[in-house]
């Protein structure tokens, strides 16, 4: 009963000691994004009017305004909690998987196996967000251009009752859009279902080959005894742990795959 109280006692402490951090991480990292973003929305806009009167002829004036914020938006996302969120989660898979290797070699390589289907399934998820993004932009901006021109336009539109016409061509963009996230979405899904699909996979293995090893009483080169029940399951979970975190950032890769495709809009008008 004293040693239950003495651990519970230090997974207090490390409770507290972790809140601590986590606040500072992420408001360190959000408060940080919002001053760039700030920084990026005004530079954006100064390269815009930088322009020559050519590029203007080229780009639609109305979307510029919808660009800049839509892709503000993203890279503040992108270099906001969401990569701090990924260091976090990339840090917790390495010290998962060397607690894993630490308490016993051979399982945490029975386990290890999966991880190339795991990355082929985040391959396509991460390859269809990628794309899904370019192309949902596009569509956006289109749209975004169209209402910013016929609101400013309304009384021209009035008077010449064309808001039939003029719904039915925004009703056109927006089931683009929808087209678009519908086909990448399929791919998102099944790059997903895929990493799950292996990862319970793997367990199912761990769980096999682990009970093999305290059945056949294997030796364990780690610890200089046989494999013990409680080795097996510190393994799992250390490893467990390891890979649903590596499972948890890759939304925040998402993110920053998206502020990636954000940021390469602005280099385009910089450079």
């Amino acid at each position: 009963m004293d040693l239950a109280f003495k651990n519970a006692i230090y997974f207090l402490i490390v409770g507290g000691i972790a809140w601590v951090l986590s606040f500072f991480m992420f408001s360190s990292w959000m408060i940080s994004a919002t001053r760039q973003s700030i920084k990026f929305r005004t530079s954006y806009f100064n390269c815009i009017l930088s322009q020559d009167i050519a590029w203007h002829d080229t780009n639609n004036p109305a979307t510029m305004s919808s660009k800049i914020s839509n892709d503000a938006i993203q890279i503040q996302n992108g270099i906001g909690e969401k990569f701090g969120t990924l260091i976090m989660f990339v840090s917790m898979f390495i010290n998962g998987i060397g607690v894993g290797f630490i308490y016993g070699w051979k399982m945490s390589l029975v386990m290890l196996a999966g991880l190339p289907f795991l990355g082929i399934g985040a391959f396509i998820m991460i390859w269809s967000v990628t794309e899904g993004q370019l192309k949902v932009n596009e569509v956006n901006l289109e749209g975004g251009g169209l209402a910013e021109e016929n609101i400013t336009n309304i009384k021209t539109i009035k008077s010449l009752i064309a808001e039939n016409f003029i719904h039915n061509r925004y009703y056109d963009v927006v089931i683009k859009a929808q087209v678009v996230i519908k086909k990448y979405g399929l791919f998102v899904g099944f790059g997903l279902g895929c990493t799950f699909f292996f990862m319970f996979l793997d367990y199912a293995l761990a769980f096999y080959y682990g009970a093999k090893l305290v059945g056949e009483l294997e030796y364990n080169d780690n610890t200089g005894e046989n494999y013990k029940v409680g080795d097996v399951l510190t393994i799992f979970f250390a490893v467990l742990i390891g890979g649903f975190a590596l499972g948890q950032a890759t939304p925040a890769l998402k993110s920053i795959t998206q502020a990636r495709v954000s940021m390469n809009n602005y280099l385009q008008v910089a450079a």
